[in-house]
């Protein structure tokens, strides 16, 4: 998906790509953070979860052992976060 965006925004469809994901009833993410994320990926991701919020399910998977994991705290304010909360 992170990757999907990333094209869209280079052919001028970003904002097409992020209704597309927005409009699914669930949305799973998964393996998520296996990799580090670039910040634009980071900027793609917390906008897909903000367009989703209090709208449609989205499953999170992730193989990253919870010590690794960011703490709520650590997390900027935003209806994301406080999703997690």
């Amino acid at each position: 998906m992170l990757h999907e965006l990333s094209i869209a925004r280079g052919d001028g469809s970003y904002t097409t790509m992020l209704q597309k994901i927005a409009r699914a009833d669930v949305r799973v993410l998964d393996a998520l953070l296996i990799a580090p994320l670039e910040e634009q990926e980071r900027r793609d991701l917390l906008e897909v979860l903000e367009d989703r919020y209090d709208r449609a399910s989205t499953v999170i998977t992730t193989q990253v052992p919870t010590k690794k994991l960011a703490s709520p705290s650590q997390i900027p304010r935003s209806p994301t976060r406080s999703a997690i909360e």
